[in-house]
């Protein structure tokens, strides 16, 4: 039977890190936050004064006992020196100071779908192979391999990109320059989660007894990057005078999430439809 686990360290305990614990101990848990600036955590979270760069940081890690961590720190910088620090050093930091069994049972990483560098549209899922075109999927794969390898109880969870309250890059872009003018032939198709629902997820696979592998982060529906800006023009009232070959893209491809559904987990927000309309309505009360 699945149940919440005792006790959890939560290491780069951020905006995600966050919402994962407040789920956790509303449902009877013990949390632990991991962070640089502890103060900002909940009051009912434990709190560790934390850098993942900082070798004697993890000292304090070494000293808990936990039942389950989840790994999901962020890159100070869009750079690969960045990513390498905080991702692959991390992992390997984190197989050398956590010992495998006693009380501990799972091990979530927090990844993300750029380790399919995929441009034609492909249909993705966890059995695809993983091939980055970029810095970013490159080096979280070499950490998800390091802790594959290791004797830890991992699950790696790879996540579409995060929106919701206070990410709101898109609604911003729509405001200042409108939405597309014109529709691109063939689509960019993009992929994403609300991050309610990554949290959910999360917190759905660090209560499971027999978790798989890797499970892809996303909701219901992929959907082109045209049809999601002409969405938002339409909620916001912006123009469509937008000429989409302006924006770089990163990739097309369209992720399943079959598999994490298995696990009972289902998206509050299951296309991006639901979500947006709900970050648009909340502004306007």
């Amino acid at each position: 039977m699945n149940a919440i686990p005792e006790r959890t360290l939560i290491i780069g305990c951020g905006d995600l890190g966050i919402r994962v614990g407040n789920r956790l101990v509303a449902a009877g848990g013990s949390v632990t936050g991991a962070r640089r600036r502890p103060e900002a955590l909940p009051d009912a979270f434990q709190r560790i004064a934390f850098d993942v760069t900082d070798a004697l940081a993890w000292d304090r890690v070494a000293g808990t006992t936990p039942s389950a961590i989840i790994y999901c720190v962020a890159a100070d910088e869009s750079t690969e020196l960045a990513y390498r620090r905080a991702y692959l050093e991390g992992a390997q930091r984190l197989v050398e100071t956590i010992t495998p069994g006693g009380s501990l049972n799972r091990v979530v990483f927090v990844s993300s779908t750029s380790v399919y560098g995929v441009n034609d549209g492909t249909w993705i899922d966890e059995r695809s192979p993983a091939r980055p075109s970029g810095f970013r999927g490159e080096v979280l794969l070499e950490a998800e391999r390091v802790l594959a390898d290791s004797s830890l109880p991992v699950t790696t969870l790879r996540l579409a990109g995060l929106y919701g309250p206070g990410r709101t890059r898109l609604i911003e872009m729509v405001r200042q320059r409108g939405g597309p003018s014109t529709e691109e032939a063939p689509p960019t198709w993009t992929n994403r989660i609300h991050i309610d629902d990554a949290a959910a997820a999360i917190t759905t696979i660090v209560s499971l007894d027999d978790a798989a592998p890797v499970y892809i982060g996303v909701d219901d529906e992929p959907s082109s990057r045209y049809d999601v800006l002409r969405f938002l023009a339409s909620r916001l009232g912006a123009p469509n005078d937008l000429d989409l070959t302006t924006i770089p893209k990163r990739g097309s491809k369209r992720c399943r999430n079959d598999a994490l559904r298995t696990t009972g987990w289902a998206p509050r927000y299951p296309t991006y439809r639901e979500g947006y309309a709900s970050m648009v309505d909340a502004e306007r009360r």
